[in-house]
């Protein structure tokens, strides 16, 4: 089980790395968001809180992947995995099941004490 606990640190550290990196350098591109996505995105960068999102995402994904502080990591990230699973169903359905995925990786983190 140790083992799992790890590679997942390593597979959500890295996710959270490159998506935290993505909102600032735009480097995997994205269709653009319509509707209520899009209503909420324009609200959020006016108000520049993305930016602390991603800045976030970026440090805890980083603590994660070196082993370091990974429970404030793991506390920091718990915002990114409440807010997460609801946009797939905005955007795009067919990625709605990741979610789950991602927050047992999350949950297996949590409960590994090193």
């Amino acid at each position: 089980m140790r083992i799992a606990a790890t590679i997942s640190r390593y597979l959500l550290g890295f996710v959270f790395l490159v998506f935290g990196l993505n909102g600032f350098f735009h480097f995997i591109p994205q269709p653009p968001p319509t509707g209520r996505p899009l209503q909420f995105f324009i609200a959020v960068s006016a108000s520049h809180f993305i930016a602390a999102v991603f800045a976030v995402q970026t440090l805890s994904g980083a603590l994660l992947l070196l082993n370091r502080y990974v429970p404030l990591a793991v506390t920091l990230l718990s915002g990114s995995a409440v807010q997460h699973p609801g946009l797939p169903h905005y955007r795009h359905a067919r990625w709605a099941g990741i979610a789950p995925v991602r927050n047992g990786a999350l949950a297996d983190c949590r409960s590994e004490r090193s």
